[in-house]
């Protein structure tokens, strides 16, 4: 203290107030530093952050103060295309603009706006699912604007992984379920076949004999059509389903096919195709495959009606024609309609089959360049589609798996 025994009282306080400014100087600088980084800090979280930001000026007519990198890359509007615009200057698309400025209304009267998984349109027209929070912010200055803040996160590659995993989960459940079923299925014909074999060798009755061989007949033809389906299945998952195109005559293979269904009709039910009414029709396709996609519907039909009529029948719809498998059996309820060509489903669990027939049809006319579908009404009938279009195979090629 010597060094300041010089001063007088009021140099003293002098000097002490100096060094008190200076301090309170250099307090403000590094206040100044401390916000400058935060600033910093905030501005590099924003920017990086996956989530879209919008801010916007409600009292100057909605017009976008912030917007950060995310928002650029999810809408494809760059930053300074973005501030100081609204949503009509910033969207093409006039309806989109009135939508969310109807939404920022909403937010305004209720303070905040949540939605979870909604289909948001990009201004390129790109659907998208995502989540979206609106706030309202007020300004704690009187008179000053409040402000509204929109947060967009981009959920669509989440919400598809999960319901992917959803139906691979479905898929093992089906799986499981269908082999389960199979030892059932497979040891029920096998049963039939050994054991009227056997009372076929100690029957003496003519009448009897041939009743045992219808039998164990149709017990083989089911136990093979068991078999072939699963062995096309495991094809088809296993990507080694051969595919022959060439050009064949539409006409011709669905003779073929009723010639061979006709001997399973009873006579309570008429199989009506009516050739020689029906156009010629040149196709390149694979006859076999449409040969099992025909086989498999007539099957069906056959095994679901007892009485009336199963018609089977083509027509030419613009580039495709349409072949159409009709009949007066017991038809299927409109809930069960949209996952008859699900794989492992059975409509009728008491019916013998592995539930595949109908999942492989789709596949084959889906790969054939085609759709297919169901036209019923419970207790009246039903009506199986598919389609084969009328165009060259080098069309279509990209669509086919040939190996």
């Amino acid at each position: 203290m010597e060094k300041y025994d010089s001063y007088t009282r009021n140099e003293l306080i002098a000097r002490i107030e100096c060094l008190e400014v200076d301090l309170e100087k250099a307090g403000r600088v590094q206040d100044q530093r401390k916000i400058n980084f935060l600033n910093i800090l905030m501005e590099t979280i924003l920017s990086n952050i996956d989530v879209a930001i919008c801010v916007k000026d409600v009292f100057n007519g909605f017009k976008c103060i912030y917007y950060n990198q995310a928002a650029e890359r999810f809408l494809g509007v760059k930053i300074s295309d973005a501030i100081g615009k609204t949503d009509f200057e910033i969207f093409s698309n006039s309806r989109r603009a009135h939508e969310i400025r109807t939404e920022d209304y909403y937010t305004i009267k209720n303070e905040r706006s949540v939605k979870y998984g909604v289909e948001y349109e990009k201004p390129n027209g790109e659907i998208r699912v995502v989540n979206i929070v609106r706030l309202l912010i007020t300004n704690p200055d009187p008179g000053a604007s409040p402000l509204l803040l929109a947060m967009i996160t981009d959920v669509t590659e989440q919400r598809q992984n999960e319901i992917d995993l959803l139906k691979a989960q479905e898929s093992d459940k089906l799986m499981n379920a269908f082999i389960a079923n199979m030892s059932h299925e497979i040891r029920t014909p096998l049963n039939a076949i050994v054991g009227f074999s056997r009372l076929l060798t100690e029957a003496d009755n003519l009448e009897e004999r041939k009743e045992f061989m219808s039998i164990i007949n149709n017990n083989c033809d089911l136990l093979l059509q068991l078999i072939d389906d699963i062995l096309v299945f495991s094809k088809l998952e296993s990507g080694t389903f051969h595919y022959n195109q060439k050009e064949v005559e539409l006409r011709d293979i669905c003779q073929e096919v009723c010639s061979s269904q006709s001997l399973k009709i009873t006579s309570s039910v008429k199989l009506l195709y009516d050739k020689e009414n029906l156009p010629s029709i040149l196709l390149y396709t694979d006859a076999k495959r449409v040969e099992q996609v025909l086989l498999n519907l007539l099957s069906n039909a056959i095994k679901c009606t007892s009485e009336g009529q199963i018609s089977l029948t083509y027509k030419i719809e613009k580039d495709f024609v349409r072949i159409l498998v009709i009949d007066t059996g017991i038809g299927i309820p409109e809930e069960k309609q949209k996952c008859v060509f699900e794989r492992f489903i059975k409509l009728d669990s008491f019916k013998q089959g592995t539930g595949l027939g109908l999942s492989i049809c789709k596949t084959i006319v889906e790969k054939l360049g085609g759709e297919i579908g169901v036209i019923s009404k419970y207790g009246e009938g039903s009506t199986f589609w598919f389609t084969l279009p009328l165009r060259k195979y080098e069309e279509i090629e990209e669509n086919i798996d040939l190996k």
